[in-house]
């Protein structure tokens, strides 16, 4: 259902082959509350109902599933319509630096709003081991090479899991598992394939996430609101090594 047989032409350097290549399949899905059209994302057809949940909760439209008064999805149109306990407020918007330049509802000042224990460790064999799982779980980057993946997971094993066109969209996707599963919010670990710019520092913060690796680099910004709020930001998590940007202390 994601993946979809194009004929191509492969160039090489002394000929050409026509071959038959997965691609990733891209749909808009649209999401309405309260009989409003509230936006339209560009994904891919799979854990759309946790993707909606996710992106709502991680945007601060919701605070629970209990602000949900009814939720219905049509996989045919792809879109979801959300009726709330209370229309939303909607935070400053921000044209993001995602896949598809999707919009964001935040101001740098929401990043103070909690800081993070110390207490929640893991060590250096731990990260490489996640991240090393992690990978060998994304089939649908393997056979296309055109999607972002996304995990929450404990420091000894990954627990939720989903791929997206975009980086964004694949983060939504594992927090809406979590929502779903009526998990508590618990101190999770992030891990994505993705840079790590301040929109995605941000659905970290909101979710209570201490610590988040990525296979790519940081911004200089998301490094400085990590700090603010005491969080353990990790990237280039390549084979063997990885870089510390913050948080060193919760490595052990």
């Amino acid at each position: 259902m994601c993946i979809e047989k194009y004929d191509i032409v492969k160039v090489f350097k002394y000929g050409v082959e026509d071959v038959r290549d997965d691609l990733i399949v891209e749909i808009p899905f649209t999401i309405y509350i309260n009989n409003k059209e509230f936006l339209t994302l560009t994904t891919i057809p799979q854990f759309l109902k946790e993707l909606a949940y996710g992106f709502l909760f991680s945007e601060g439209i919701i605070k629970s599933l209990d602000n949900i008064k009814s939720f219905s999805i049509n996989k045919k149109d792809f879109t979801a319509r959300f009726y709330l306990s209370t229309e939303p407020s909607f935070n400053h918007r921000v044209l993001g630096s995602g896949c598809g330049s999707g919009i964001v509802f935040y101001k740098e000042s929401n990043f103070s709003f909690h800081r993070f224990s110390d207490s929640y460790t893991i060590s250096s064999l731990q990260i490489i081991s996640l991240m090393k799982a992690f990978q060998r779980k994304a089939d649908m980057f393997v056979k296309t090479g055109g999607v972002h993946a996304a995990s929450l997971a404990t420091p000894s094993e990954i627990i939720y899991f989903a791929e997206d066109i975009g980086r964004h969209n694949a983060i939504d996707k594992v927090i809406g598992m979590m929502l779903m599963d009526k998990n508590p919010l618990r101190p999770y670990i992030l891990l994505t394939t993705g840079r790590i710019s301040s929109e995605i520092l941000k659905k970290a913060i909101s979710t209570h996430i201490p610590i988040v690796i990525s296979r790519a680099a940081p911004t200089s910004l998301s490094v400085k609101q990590a700090r603010r709020v005491g969080m353990t930001l990790v990237g280039f998590a390549r084979g063997e090594r990885f870089n510390i940007y913050t948080g060193r202390r919760r490595i052990e």
